[in-house]
């Protein structure tokens, strides 16, 4: 994230075709150095992601990663008949 940087928001990869969006993460590789507000977090059924927004208010660039947790989706009812 760019040094003092505001409201970016940041997802992580899709989920494949056929999985859903049931949680996820982020985290700070490295040393962590860097002064960072987390805004909000939250799995997007729209998106089919996970979201995180954060401020990055250090005058240094800081490293993310958001990460999404899938899982399959369940099988297509079918009609009794």
């Amino acid at each position: 994230m760019p040094p003092l940087s505001r409201d970016q928001q940041l997802r992580s990869p899709v989920c494949p075709a056929g999985t859903q969006i049931v949680g996820g993460g982020y985290f700070q590789p490295g040393s962590r150095t860097g002064a960072l507000e987390k805004l909000d977090a939250y799995p997007s059924v729209v998106e089919n992601a996970y979201l995180v927004g954060v401020n990055n208010t250090s005058p240094s660039a800081v490293d993310l990663r958001v990460f999404a947790i899938c899982q399959p989706m369940p099988p297509a009812a079918t009609p009794h008949g």
